[in-house]
């Protein structure tokens, strides 16, 4: 990995994105229907905060947007996701080492090299599997039966979408 990197934070809504851009000061630097792209430049690179749109669908067209205007490094899903285990709580930070389909299969695994980064950071990961659904899951037997289904640690709508998306550049 290069030690100036350019990161990608993609948010499927903008209420997700803005306790990072209070904190960042990012500037606005593009926009296009319900999307928005805001930049940033650190000492160790730049930094782009995209908004994508929920769904597996709209974070696709999203993310080939932000790559597009931005040709990140490394490329973040940031937000919101429904906790599978009862030891996921509000505010963790999830470092998924894979993505799973409802079956449990895997379908993404994530680069050594990236878990590495990520845990160099100093922030309090935690290394979990992650599972994408079209819909958001109200009931609390929905998300046990898709625990217990997937081997799932958490669920959104997003990481399919984008990671489809990442793998075709």
């Amino acid at each position: 990995m290069a030690d100036y990197l350019k990161v990608a934070l993609l948010f499927a809504l903008e209420r997700e994105a803005r306790p990072w851009l209070k904190r960042s000061r990012a500037l606005l630097r593009a926009t296009s229907d319900r999307r928005r792209l805001w930049w940033t430049v650190t000492a160790s690179g730049e930094i782009a905060a995209g908004v994508i749109g929920p769904g597996e669908r709209l974070a696709r067209e999203g993310t080939r947007w932000v790559f597009n205007q931005f040709r990140p490094d490394v490329a973040l899903v940031c937000g919101l996701a429904g906790a599978l285990r009862p030891d996921l709580c509000v505010g963790d930070i999830v470092l998924a080492e894979r993505l799973l389909d409802r079956r449990g299969a895997i379908v993404h695994r994530a680069r050594s090299e990236f878990l590495s980064l990520a845990e160099r950071t100093g922030l309090p990961w935690r290394r979990t599997s992650g599972t994408t659904l079209e819909r958001v899951l109200g009931r609390i037997e929905e998300k046990l039966e898709l625990a217990r289904e997937s081997g799932a640690d958490w669920v959104d709508m997003e990481s399919a979408g984008v990671l489809s998306e990442a793998a075709e550049r």
